[in-house]
């Protein structure tokens, strides 16, 4: 099996940055998943989906301080 790396990515995408190489990977697994409206990428990093067509959705990481309950 032959490793796909990012110089490889770059000549047959034109990605040149790590940082275009990550949208690039969240705009393909976006492609194949528009039910989701967070795409995460390899850089452990968060993309909203372009393909995405529900309802808004919170970003995944964003926590509900309104509605924490407290234990005492």
């Amino acid at each position: 099996m032959e490793l796909y790396g990012l110089e490889e990515h770059e000549r047959d995408c034109g990605s040149s940055t790590y940082a275009e190489w990550d949208r690039d990977e969240a705009y393909h697994k976006g492609e194949d998943n528009a039910d989701q409206c967070w795409i995460s990428t390899g850089a452990d990093a968060w993309h909203r989906n372009p393909f995405y067509t529900g309802p808004a959705q919170r970003h995944p990481e964003d926590y509900d301080y309104e509605n924490e309950e407290w234990e005492l």
